[in-house]
């Protein structure tokens, strides 16, 4: 038997150090959080997504009571990027000849409903939050790693911006974030040709 190690790599940065388009991006993330509905877990988060068209596209959690039915903020700020900018536009993002919908970077934002998020950030109230800063993250769920996967076109330098309970902003990629990735490839599918 072997056993390998991976080592996730994250920069924390105080909020006046994060690079501009970094704090930009999560003040996007921050104004789609204030627009959540979360009618049952009280939970509100923002997502905001930089095209590589330079476009801002948003999301924010929308609750059902059914909860199958929930639109996570990843969700909706993918799928507006992709309606909006299209797979074939002639604007679009040029990948081997091809002009191609692609996710340049994702800022995610979510605390309790009751907490307020301004700017620059203040660290949460205490007791808020646990004292693990490993258990701090607002880290995209599983499925919104996937969908960001696919349409970050598979790139695992993509930065995955957050900001966390101390008011700090939290970098990493996606490479890092999601180490094992289920992409169109493991399918035998070959995305620049479909």
């Amino acid at each position: 038997m072997r056993e390998v190690t991976k080592i996730i790599g994250v920069r924390l940065y105080a909020w006046d150090e994060a690079p501009y388009q970094y704090r930009q991006l999560l003040e996007d993330a921050i104004r789609a959080r204030n627009g959540a509905q979360p009618s049952y877990s009280k939970y509100r988060v923002g997502c905001a997504m930089r095209s590589a068209q330079g476009k801002i596209y948003t999301g924010a959690n929308v609750e059902n009571v059914a909860y199958t039915p929930t639109m996570h903020a990843e969700w909706l700020a993918a799928s507006s990027l992709a309606m909006q900018e299209g797979i074939a536009q002639a604007e679009g993002y040029l990948v081997r000849d091809r002009f191609v919908r692609k996710i340049a970077a994702v800022a995610v934002v979510g605390a309790p409903g009751d907490v307020t998020i301004a700017l620059p950030p203040k660290p949460w109230p205490p007791g808020s939050f646990p004292d693990d800063p490993f258990q701090w993250s607002i880290a995209p769920c599983g499925l919104c790693r996937q969908v960001i996967w696919e349409n970050c076109m598979g790139d695992p330098s993509v930065p995955l911006i957050e900001l966390t309970p101390t008011g700090e902003v939290s970098v990493t990629t996606m490479g890092e974030a999601y180490p094992f990735p289920f992409g169109p490839d493991a399918l035998g599918i070959d995305v620049w040709r479909a």
